[in-house]
């Protein structure tokens, strides 16, 4: 059989290969295999991530694919400059929003899994301002250090584990604690 024959009987094979939707997964698979789940704006944006470990797919099949209507950020962004979000929405298509546990004037603090680590994780989302994502480096800089300076974890801080930016927006992971500080002085009657 010459070369040309070969590949002519061999072409049917790889024409209707089904795929299988696991993460993590690459970006651009996502995009092919996945595209009429994305959002305009995620067709690209998603291809800025070495992986993709989390896209929420039942919602996005059974409801209408609609970017938030916040008047800033594309529409992801409150008055205020909150991050918009619901639950089982993605945060970097790794962490999946699980219930919003506080907030504040930086920002709002939620309760999320994180599908790369497989583990709980809470994400403090700061406001998209520009004096506050100067002011979160440099409160990153310093839960850094002291977490650096506190190896064996034994002096009782709250322990940051990394700093991303998720569409303009400076987020803080931090472990997942059982209750905030405002709770814990409220509940001992400081």
């Amino acid at each position: 059989m010459d070369f040309m024959s070969s590949m002519a009987a061999n072409s049917g094979l790889d024409e209707k290969r089904e795929f299988k939707i696991s993460f993590p997964m690459e970006p651009r698979e996502a995009v092919v295999h996945l595209s009429k789940y994305l959002l305009d704006l995620e067709k690209t944006e998603i291809l800025e991530y070495d992986t993709v470990h989390f896209l929420n797919l039942l919602e996005r099949k059974t409801k209408p694919m609609v970017t938030p209507d916040g008047p800033e950020n594309g529409g992801f962004d409150n008055d205020k400059g909150e991050y918009i979000c619901d639950v089982h929405d993605h945060i970097a298509y790794r962490f999946e929003v699980n219930k919003r546990i506080g907030k504040g004037s930086f920002g709002q603090v939620f309760k999320c899994y994180d599908h790369k680590n497989k583990e709980f994780t809470a994400l403090k989302i700061l406001r998209n301002k520009k004096r506050l994502y100067k002011q979160g480096l440099i409160e990153a800089k310093i839960l850094e250090t002291l977490r650096d300076g506190d190896p064996e974890d034994k002096k009782n801080i709250v322990r940051i584990k990394e700093t991303l930016v998720f569409r303009k927006h400076l987020i803080l992971t931090f472990e997942m604690l059982s209750m905030n500080l405002y709770e814990f002085i409220k509940m001992n009657n400081f």
